[in-house]
Order: structure tokens, then sequence, then C-alpha cells
């Protein structure tokens, strides 16, 4: 991970001798507080505090279901979403110090988690290799778009939402508009 001082016109690497927990980040994505969060493949999360250049961990010994990430998002609540790379999605409410974790038993495949996305209502949108999962924060239930409803494609990586709150899902077989 390269860390650019645009004030000081420097560059400083982050790398596992320096205290990263692995050397293979796949996600990104800033706090409330101003902490970076950095997901590994095999290393679980490593937390920037930029004021201090200190590294906490968080992985599987701490409450992750797994240390081998994809993705991750930030909701209007402050919670940071993790994705993986076998399916399980772990919320952590950063103001309660808690893990809330989806996976099988919650109706979620083994599957590739590739993307986030919260709406305009503040539904999460979670995309993976299997189709789309959409969690009703209000509610806690969640629905299923897969190809056999009429999803273009299962390997869903991209979402976004567009003005008219129309989400747009790009997959490996075309464009999708809800």
């Amino acid at each position: 991970v390269a860390i650019i001082d645009q004030e000081k016109k420097s560059l400083k690497l982050l790398q596992e001798a320096g205290g990263l927990s692995a050397e293979s980040p796949t996600g990104l994505v800033e706090d409330g507080s101003g902490n970076i969060w950095i997901a590994t493949i095999q290393g679980g999360l490593n937390i920037l505090n930029l004021r201090d250049n200190q590294v906490r961990y968080l992985d599987k010994a701490h409450g992750l279901a797994t240390d081998t990430l994809t993705e991750l998002a930030k909701d209007r609540l402050n919670r940071i979403w993790i994705g993986s790379f076998q399916g399980e999605v772990n919320v952590a409410d950063v103001e309660r110090g808690s893990i809330k974790k989806f996976s099988e038993a919650q109706g979620f495949q083994k599957r590739f988690v590739g993307s986030f996305l919260e709406d305009f209502s503040g539904n999460m949108w979670v995309g993976t290799d299997n189709g789309i999962k959409i969690l009703d924060r209000r509610l806690g239930a969640y629905k299923t778009l897969e190809e056999s409803g009429g999803l273009d494609g299962t390997n869903n990586s991209q979402l976004i939402e567009d003005a008219l709150h129309q989400v747009w899902i790009g997959s490996n077989k075309g464009l999708n508009m809800i």
C-alpha cells in the first residue's frame, strides 16, 4: 500500500515488514474517524490510523468469519461492510465495537463477494458471482436477484445507483438496470 503525502511530496510504502498483515490489499475504505481499512488476502483487515501511523488488526481470531477478504464499503451508519472470497459478509459496527456475520445460515451461498452498494433507501446490495443479495436494513430481511429470475449474468461485480435511484448492475454478460 502506497501512502502519498501531497504536502511533503513524499511516498511511503506500507508493507508486511512495516506492519501490514499481508501484501495483498483487495479493498480500501475510510471510516468516519479518518482511519483507512485495508482488506487483504489471508491477512484479514488492517486498520491504519493516519494521525499516529499505527496499524490495528481485525481477523478471524477477533471475530471475522475469514481472513481472506475481497471488498469493503462504508454505509451511512459508519458501519464497515466486509466481503470475502467464500461469500461471507461481515458488518463491523465501529461505534459499538461489534461484528455481525452473514453466511450460509442467513442464505448466503459460498460465493465470491465482489461489490457493495448502499442505495438511496439505505438497503445494502451485495454483488456476488452468483447474483445479488439486497439486505433491507429496516426489516433485517433480504431478497436475491439471480439469472433464473431475469438477471443478465452471474458475475455481478459492478453496482451503481443513478440520480433517478435506479441501480445498474454490470455482469459478465451485460448490463442490468433495476
